[in-house]
């Protein structure tokens, strides 16, 4: 039987001063781990694969992934960030600082996150912020809407409901993150902080990356979306910019794995070489049941 497992992922154009966060997106069928590393769906502190269909099985279809950025400045010279796993480290924690504050502690502190709720803690703070008792789960109570300005950092961040209109990220007055999916893990990058690893050129570039989650009883069970918005914070203006995505997908068994694509809807897939994937070098095989495994992009 040939079960398909699908990541989405929604592309919109318009520094290593700490350890790295992880946490685990796990809302449907999908254990999918995250981290403000640059690479996701791997745990690369431990070294092992992040992408676990079905969840709690010991089965993973994916190593690791990561998005690649380049583009030219106004003199035609390559800017690019272009990191496969971390020891190539071109994308880091918290957002753009224009005044260099990426190893304040106050940086650190505000912006070495990564903010994972539910739609249901959002609910329950619509339903609830004025009472009395009511404590909002941390990743509402500190969610990066506004940036520091004594940071170097831009006033509006991640998205937000602003419900009095004010402009500011109160979630006091009942103001509160807008995400999507049952589940959401948001985060925000930037190329500037320190030396690319892969030897490409700061693009001075902040990147918002929100993981979401369905859960549902057809294929969206089994599916990860990553929305991304790519700003330049930087001093130089980019032409010709563009995006790619680099994924190392292991499917089970990583010895017998062949890709593909389909240009006809924009999107990369994997599948099992044979009938049988066998476990080996401690992967755990699917077996017989193999799955094939679809990355559907969208500008």
């Amino acid at each position: 039987m040939k079960i398909s497992i699908l990541i989405l992922c929604l592309c919109f154009f318009v520094h290593d001063f700490c350890a790295q966060i992880i946490t685990d997106l796990n809302q449907n069928n999908v254990n999918a781990t995250i981290s403000n590393s640059g690479t996701f769906f791997n745990n690369s502190s431990i070294g092992v694969p992040g992408y676990e269909v079905p969840k709690n099985s010991g089965k993973h279809c994916v190593y690791a992934a990561s998005f690649w950025y380049g583009g030219m400045n106004e003199n035609d010279e390559l800017l690019m960030s272009a990191q496969f796993y971390q020891a190539n480290q071109d994308l880091f924690p918290g957002p753009y600082s224009e005044n260099d504050s990426y190893n304040d502690p106050e940086f650190e502190s505000k912006y070495n996150q990564i903010w994972t709720l539910t739609s249901d803690q959002i609910m329950d703070h619509i339903l609830h912020y004025t009472d009395p008792s009511y404590t909002p789960p941390s990743a509402i109570a500190t969610w990066p809407g506004n940036g520091d300005a004594s940071l170097g950092v831009s006033q509006q961040l991640a998205p937000f409901v602003d419900v009095n209109n004010d402009g500011f990220y109160i979630p006091e007055d009942g103001d509160y993150p807008d995400i999507k999916g049952c589940m959401a893990s948001y985060l925000i990058l930037n190329d500037a902080s320190n030396t690319h690893g892969s030897g490409g050129a700061i693009m001075g570039i902040e990147v918002h990356q929100m993981f979401y989650q369905y859960e549902s009883a057809d294929f969206l069970n089994r599916s990860t979306f990553v929305e991304q918005r790519i700003i330049n914070r930087g001093d130089e203006n980019l032409h010709d910019v563009y995006t790619s995505f680099f994924m190392d997908a292991d499917i089970g068994n990583y010895s017998d794995d062949y890709v593909g694509c389909d240009s006809s809807r924009n999107m990369m897939f994997a599948y099992n070489g044979d009938a049988n994937d066998e476990s080996m070098g401690g992967s755990t095989g699917y077996g017989t049941e193999t799955p094939s495994l679809g990355r559907f992009s969208k500008s």
